[in-house]
């Protein structure tokens, strides 16, 4: 069996609780693995991180530094792809990530603001997912747990020491055939795909396919996934900034409190990430408190004008995307003194109602509007992968956060279909309609799909003997 997860975005909770509980994968996830693995009498275990596991963007903790020791300051930079010995950068990610005590079964040696402490039973979990499964199993089998990078933990396979922390932390397998390189010197990385031929998948986390979240090379070297996206700085600097900034202006607005700064911190679940804008505007029309439409004004004034004065926005430059003209427009010499200007001389929400139209364009851009226009499907018919293969079937992706199926082609003897393996976390859906009553709404969610080869095939008319299948797993549930 063939179990992949993925996006499930473990963080340190400075911007936001919004890690899951240990017992979503102790009492929804585990029982059903168990009894398929019984089921269909598994002759092993894959357990596959498919990307965006731990999350070392969002977080608070990158304004403790200067701007030029973030990941995209002209410090943070120097670091890829060969990275300083003991950089600053590198420092933060470690205390961002955290790193495991010598005991590890006591959580009190890890440090406390830490994505480790705040998962601690999570990851300990995974550590001993072996020994959990095979117990309630009543038999022995093999069981491994890979994992592939994706855009937001990128850095993970920059630094070694990251790379190392996180294999202790989730018990990781690490051997010729889930990692590149010897992984009995130092020179071995995680993987970016995977090819799982007894299943007949090719996996990778699909961030590839997004100009906002990958600016690497079109060969998907380890050095061209190693370049900073301008997706990690909305995600730090616009994203995670906005309720970081709110929060700081308290005294100056005492109507802000707790709940409001933590309704902010969920634009972490906005998906697309195009889509910030206009929740943003949505969420200001929602308060009706004078004082707090003037702290988001201030609010969004900072913030947006900061971020175009970031260095790296000025010179970040993309043919593939819309928004490389806006924000080129933005910190052009020309325009310079526009956002202050115009949000002095109006109001934040006059200034969103009139990029919004921008921000819808992007948004469809991003989003899945039909098979044909869908970026990722697109991808997956492209992959040379499941052409040179014939034993594939099954093209998988994360990053999306949108759990989807289509069927790319069917040559004689076999179909060939594109899944998308969604997400564990919360994400806030955009309404369908385009009128000005738009809405957001947050939705629970979990997806995983099981795979199954030739040799756990169940039996009846409703499989085909000698081939691999597969299961696919969602559940959502309405948070009000």
């Amino acid at each position: 069996m063939l179990v992949v997860i993925s996006d499930l975005h473990f963080v340190d909770e400075t911007a936001g609780e919004h890690n899951l509980p240990v017992d979503a994968f102790r009492n929804v996830f585990l029982p059903n693995v168990v009894a398929l693995a019984r089921e269909r009498q598994a002759t092993e275990i894959v357990l596959l991180f498919l990307g965006d596991i731990p999350d070392l963007v969002r977080t608070q903790q990158w304004f403790a530094e200067a701007v030029e020791d973030r990941p995209w300051g002209i410090r943070g930079l120097q670091d890829v792809p060969h990275p300083r010995p003991g950089s600053r950068t590198l420092q933060r990610c470690l205390k961002i990530l955290g790193q495991m005590p010598d005991n590890d079964a006591d959580p009190a040696g890890a440090d406390p603001r830490s994505i480790l402490a705040k998962n601690w039973d999570t990851f300990a979990f995974f550590r001993q997912f072996e020994s959990i499964v095979t117990a309630a199993l009543g038999r022995e089998l093999p069981v491994r747990l890979v994992y592939l990078p994706g855009n937001h933990d990128r850095m993970v396979n920059l630094y070694p020491e990251l790379r190392d922390e996180l294999q202790r932390m989730m018990g990781l397998t690490v051997t010729p055939e889930t990692v590149d390189g010897d992984p009995a010197s130092e020179e071995w990385w995680y993987r970016y795909d995977f090819l799982a031929a007894d299943y007949g998948v090719y996996v990778r986390h699909g961030h590839q396919f997004d100009p906002y979240n990958y600016a690497g090379d079109a060969a998907f070297t380890r050095p061209g996934h190693l370049q900073v996206p301008i997706g990690d700085l909305v995600a730090t600097e616009f994203a995670t900034k906005l309720p970081y900034v709110l929060a700081s202006l308290r005294d100056k607005y005492p109507a802000i409190d707790d709940r409001f700064i933590d309704s902010m911190k969920e634009g972490d679940n906005v998906r697309p990430i195009s889509g910030l804008l206009e929740w943003f505007y949505y969420s200001m029309r929602q308060t009706d408190d004078p004082q707090l439409r003037l702290a988001l004004d201030e609010t969004f004034d900072r913030v947006i004008t900061e971020f175009a004065a970031l260095t790296f926005v000025q010179q970040w430059h993309s043919d593939r995307t819309q928004l490389d003209y806006w924000l080129r427009a933005l910190s052009g010499g020309w325009l310079r003194w526009l956002p202050p200007l115009l949000l002095r001389l109006t109001s934040t929400e006059k200034v969103l109602r009139l990029a919004l139209p921008f921000a819808g364009q992007v948004a469809s851009s991003d989003a899945v509007v039909n098979e044909a226009r869908d970026l990722y499907v697109q991808a997956a018919y492209g992959e040379p992968a499941w052409r040179q293969d014939p034993r594939l079937r099954y093209l998988l992706y994360g990053h999306t956060h949108t759990p989807t199926l289509h069927v790319l082609s069917a040559p004689p003897g076999r179909d060939v279909l594109y899944l998308n393996t969604g997400t564990w976390r919360s994400r806030i859906f955009r309404s369908v309609s385009f009128a000005e009553d738009v809405a957001f709404v947050k939705l629970q969610k979990a997806t995983y799909v099981v795979f199954f080869n030739e040799n756990e095939q169940q039996p009846g008319p409703a499989s085909r003997p000698g081939t691999a299948s597969f299961d696919v797993w969602t559940g959502h549930r309405h948070v009000s």
